[in-house]
């Protein structure tokens, strides 16, 4: 009886309907996990400078060697792009009950079949949601400087394998919903259904109006209704609909999402680049050319303003403290005299160790 029920649609000329997904979740699905699949590998490849990681080391063949810190802040401005993108997407295109947490869905978790797993999904998304905002959150306190201690690196870390955690169980989940259909779906695009449309009071009076004209209960004489059926009586105007008090941009949603998405990255890059230093390299004259002697005190080493190279201290655990407390460094040039070409460049590194200064002197000829 069951293979027969499974053989019916065949039988009957019929094909099984193929699922599909919105094109705009398809998309910013598959720029997630690219952009995620980059910050893993390079942030892998930078967790392998911890003593206490080497066994990353395993995987170095998959890991990048080049433009490391590169490639991991631009898949993370992709990932901040995204994640505007999808909230903007979601609320413009009206598909927010597939993520809808209430108490419906809370209460669904203890049934069974589709409505237990519907519930579960909605729980992994929230989940994600979370832990990606931690991830977003933590790594720019990380990049910015303005909390980069244990707890912050640490909590970039916890969310990272929290996040491959839930990409297992998303598959796992949606191949129980619906097998390889459903899991096939994210690669057949399909457009946008429209959300269905907002109860308007004023709207349904208008129905039930027309519905009663049309179709009334107990018909009888009326004056005013027979001179108005009358020949040349001017016709009976429609109900015109009323218009929403609150009249929103009617765009398309994926649109607003990626522009939304472009604006994001766009303020974080500039507010990168407004808040970065700049290197000045200072040109003296022959005269005030300074000696490498351990001494700072030369005028050439006076005149200069210090360059912050690192301010913060990084710690790979409770108790092994690994960095600079303080690392600037000033540089000077000057062009000897008769001479056409050349430059000779003066570096002095001034750096505090465990509360010790320890300065660092370097001469360079181009």
């Amino acid at each position: 009886m069951r293979q027969q029920h499974r053989l019916l649609p065949y039988v009957a000329g019929r094909s099984v309907r193929h699922r599909k997904t919105d094109y705009g979740t398809i998309i910013l699905h598959w720029l997630f996990v690219a952009a995620f699949a980059v910050a893993l590998l390079s942030g892998l490849r930078i967790a392998t400078e911890s003593p206490d990681r080497t066994w990353i080391n395993l995987f170095d063949v998959f890991l990048p060697r080049d433009s490391v810190w590169t490639a991991h802040m631009q898949a993370a401005v992709v990932l901040v792009a995204v994640t505007l993108a999808y909230v903007v997407y979601v609320i413009r295109s009206g598909l927010g009950r597939r993520i809808q947490l209430d108490g419906v869905r809370l209460r669904g978790l203890f049934g069974r079949g589709q409505s237990r797993l519907s519930a579960i999904n909605a729980c992994l998304y929230w989940i994600f949601f979370v832990t990606m905002l931690a991830l977003l959150a933590s790594g720019g306190l990380l990049y910015f400087g303005l909390y980069s201690g244990y707890d912050v690196a640490m909590l970039h870390w916890v969310g990272t394998w929290v996040i491959l955690l839930f990409a297992v169980l998303h598959v796992v989940t949606q191949y129980k919903s619906g097998g390889a259909s459903q899991l096939l779906r994210i690669f057949r695009p399909a457009p946008l259904p429209a959300p269905p449309q907002q109860l308007d009071a004023v709207e349904l009076l208008n129905l039930l109006v027309e519905q009663q004209a049309a179709h009334p209960i107990q018909p009888r004489y009326d004056p005013d209704i027979a001179r108005a059926t009358e020949p040349g009586a001017a016709p009976r105007e429609k109900p015109r609909k009323a218009k929403s008090k609150n009249p929103t941009l009617q765009a398309n949603a994926f649109v607003v999402a990626a522009a939304a998405a472009i604006t994001g990255a766009s303020f974080i890059v500039a507010a990168d680049r407004m808040s970065g230093d700049h290197l000045q390299i200072h040109r003296i004259n022959s005269q005030e050319a300074p000696t490498l002697d351990g001494d700072t005190s030369d005028r050439a080493w006076r005149s200069v303003k210090p360059f912050a190279l690192i301010i913060t201290t990084f710690q790979f655990d409770k108790s092994i403290k690994i960095g600079f407390d303080k690392f600037q460094v000033k540089i000077v040039d000057f062009k000897p005299f008769g001479q056409r070409e050349g430059e000779i460049l003066y570096f002095v590194f001034l750096t505090l160790i465990n509360g010790c200064e320890v300065n660092r002197f370097f001469r360079f000829h181009l």
